[in-house]
């Protein structure tokens, strides 16, 4: 994994496979491999392409949910 100065995961390289990671000032993700995540006005996440790949997004745990690309979660 790489990480910025501040902290925030850039990239991860699983399998063979990189994925780019972007994060706002309030540590939140705002894109994974290109695909925007969408947050609510209390920073819940509220929408990630793909999510149900890993099972892992859920919009009402507030900085637990999770998403992670089809290419990573092995789904195709």
């Amino acid at each position: 994994m790489n990480y910025d100065l501040i902290g925030h995961r850039t990239k991860v390289v699983e399998n063979g496979v990189s994925v780019s990671y972007t994060a706002n000032k309030l540590s939140q993700n705002t894109s994974v491999d290109g695909e925007p995540l969408s947050y609510d006005g209390y920073g819940n996440l509220t929408s990630a392409p793909g999510n149900a790949a890993c099972g892992g997004f859920q919009p009402t745990a507030r900085r637990s949910a999770t998403w992670e690309p089809a290419s990573i979660c092995g789904a195709s």
